[in-house]
């Protein structure tokens, strides 16, 4: 559109110059021939502003019908586009609809089969989280039984050294070892060391408890010692 409008007011341009010229001779050719005067001028300037004049307002509304046809076509165009055909009848509206209703209808089941098939998937991954969860559970249950014996296999064998070392020691020694661990609050340790050694060797560590403390922590570990090897007993009649 827009070099059209250019190319039309180039003709414009080159046709008011044509009458320029033209003007201009005729002009030259009256006065030389002496028929030109000022109201001859007057009139024929007149005539061809006139002529200018109205040529640039037919150009004009020429320019201006042609924008008016190249929208209309340019609406046409559009409404083809995008499927628009014109007045259509009731039937051909219904039918119209329906194909629209179908349309959507046929999106939202595929809509739902996808969403089920998500649904799907999610619970597979899921169950198979759950059951990698139940296998890592089972591995580190396995893991802390074996860490279990292991510690408890160390503390057997801690457990029976220590006890070797006392059996070796002088009772006297044994006693000071055993005063450390009460003072440490690992009494408990010393009546099984108590429990595990020979009644013979028990009774010569506890005889060098002489003091009045000592003596009273002696008499609690004899106490607690004759429970524990009662609550053995009724635990072996158990079985």
């Amino acid at each position: 559109m827009g070099s059209y409008l250019k190319a039309m007011w180039k003709a414009l341009l080159i046709l008011m110059i044509l009458h320029f010229l033209v003007v201009a001779s005729v002009t030259g050719y009256l006065g030389a021939t002496e028929r030109l005067n000022m109201d001859r001028v007057k009139r024929l300037k007149a005539m061809f502003d006139l002529t200018i004049e109205e040529e640039k307002i037919k150009n004009e509304e020429d320019a201006a019908a042609l924008a008016v046809e190249k929208k209309k076509a340019d609406d046409v165009s559009r409404l083809l586009a995008i499927g628009v055909k014109g007045p259509q009848t009731r039937s051909e509206v219904i039918k119209s609809s329906q194909e629209k209703d179908e349309e959507e209808l046929s999106v939202l089941q595929q809509t739902q089969v996808n969403n089920k098939a998500l649904e799907l998937r999610v619970a597979q991954m899921i169950a198979e989280i759950e059951r990698r969860e139940k296998k890592i559970d089972e591995k580190m249950k396995t893991f802390g039984a074996e860490v279990q014996r292991s510690v408890k296999l160390a503390e057997d064998e801690g457990f029976d050294r220590a006890l070797s070392l006392i059996n070796i020691s002088e009772p006297a020694d044994a006693k000071v070892q055993f005063l450390n661990l009460i003072e440490m609050g690992q009494e408990d340790v010393v009546i099984d060391y108590l429990s595990a050694m020979s009644p013979r060797k028990a009774n010569g560590i506890l005889t060098e408890f002489k003091t009045v403390a000592e003596q009273k922590i002696r008499t609690g570990l004899i106490e607690k010692v004759r429970t524990k090897e009662l609550d053995r007993l009724k635990e072996a009649a158990g079985q």
